[in-house]
């Protein structure tokens, strides 16, 4: 007899256990706040160093001789002296070297607002590589009347690299969905799990 109703005690114990579970079910934790990127020295990527890259390369191109004059006899023992032309004789090729130059400092400084920023950070030295490229060819292009300079067509590749290695990042952070808004909610994350169905 006292098995008995030990063991139907046991059983009343379970079926009001399996009942308040159903009807009072365990409220689901709110979900986790979606956190900003990571900041710092450790997010640099590939891309930030072939911008720094290219314009180093650049501005050394620059500095460079492009053209070497001799010196000509003028007469009566006169005579001009030797001279050299670089990439910083040309008022436009300096200011395409100070875009490209910001490019890399905005490629290397903004690191540690990337999860502040609302777009793609690659977005910006993307758009100073296109202007440094779009100053230095037209201006290179004017050299061929004195001759072809190595240095000259060097300077031209280190923006067309920069303009092209920073497009192609662009292109996949857009892809990835990195050009929303930083901070907006998002709506699979923010939506409301549908109540469960009360156990009769």
């Amino acid at each position: 007899m006292r098995l008995r109703l030990a063991a139907a005690g046991h059983d009343d114990a379970r079926v009001t256990e399996d009942v308040d579970a159903a009807v009072d079910p365990a409220t689901p934790s709110p979900a986790a706040e979606p956190g900003r990127p990571p900041t710092g020295w450790r997010t640099l990527r590939l891309t930030d160093g072939v911008v720094l890259a290219c314009a180093v390369l650049y501005l050394v191109c620059m500095a460079v001789p492009w053209f070497r004059f001799e010196g000509r006899e003028l007469g009566a023992g006169a005579r001009t002296a030797a001279s050299t032309v670089n990439g910083f004789d040309s008022a436009m090729l300096t200011c395409a070297a100070v875009v490209l130059v910001l490019a890399a400092v905005w490629s290397v400084g903004s690191v540690w607002t990337a999860g502040r920023l609302p777009f793609p950070r690659v977005l910006v030295p993307t758009g100073l590589a296109a202007v440094c490229l779009l100053l230095t060819v037209p201006e290179w292009l004017t050299t061929f009347d004195v001759g072809f300079s190595l240095a000259g067509l060097l300077t031209v590749l280190c923006a067309a690299v920069a303009l092209a290695w920073t497009t192609r990042a662009s292109l996949s952070a857009l892809r990835a969905g990195d050009g929303r808004t930083v901070g907006a909610p998002d709506p699979a994350q923010h939506a409301e799990p549908d109540p469960p169905s009360a156990a009769v």
